[in-house]
């Protein structure tokens, strides 16, 4: 997409986005370099002199050193595209918005939430990496969907050498059974 929008021909090129697209650096180089082309350099360059040390500060075994790097490469980042870049955060609609409420509700999980919850943290041994180990942010998310409801889960327990018979027969992928989630069951 953003080489089909760099081709088309434009005197000027305004990039509105509701997303924190500072979170993911190569993202963020596509949309400058589609906005202001060349002004970041080639993407390789991009990723030796930024996205690299960037990404390797924010790891949570960082040396002082590479945190310090990190830290210069992302001020330097900043400092080369403030002049193109306005940011605006949610702060300034405050006045313009009603007063926001909230109600939090603890929700049971249903037994087969609860069955299928202990079979996957059982089944994921995390920290061993790539070594058979699962990422810790792929196990959350398989758990955030299983807490919505369990259909979300039913193929990837089937692909764990879960047995799709030992659950209900409700629960399949192409089904929402609301007595299978706490969650569902609730908001009826």
């Amino acid at each position: 997409l953003a080489v089909a929008l760099s081709q088309m021909p434009a005197r000027h090129r305004i990039l509105l986005t509701g997303t924190p697209i500072q979170n993911d650096l190569e993202e963020f180089f596509v949309m400058c370099d589609l906005a202001n082309p060349g002004v970041l350099g080639s993407v390789s360059a991009f990723k030796r002199i930024y996205e690299k040390p960037i990404n390797l500060a924010a790891d949570i075994n960082a040396s002082a050193d590479l945190r310090k790097e990190g830290k210069c490469r992302a001020a330097e980042l900043s400092r080369r595209t403030g002049s193109f870049i306005l940011r605006r955060t949610a702060d300034i609609l405050v006045e313009y918005l009603p007063k926001k409420y909230e109600e939090v509700l603890f929700c049971e999980l249903s037994a087969t939430q609860t069955a299928l919850y202990r079979f996957f943290v059982a089944k994921h041994k995390l920290g061993a990496g790539a070594a058979g180990g699962t990422n810790a942010l792929e196990l959350t998310h398989l758990l955030q969907q299983l807490c919505i409801h369990p259909s979300l889960v039913c193929d990837a327990y089937e692909a764990e050498g879960g047995v799709l018979r030992t659950l209900p027969a409700e629960c399949t992928s192409t089904s929402i059974e609301e007595s299978l989630s706490g969650k569902v069951s609730v908001l009826l």
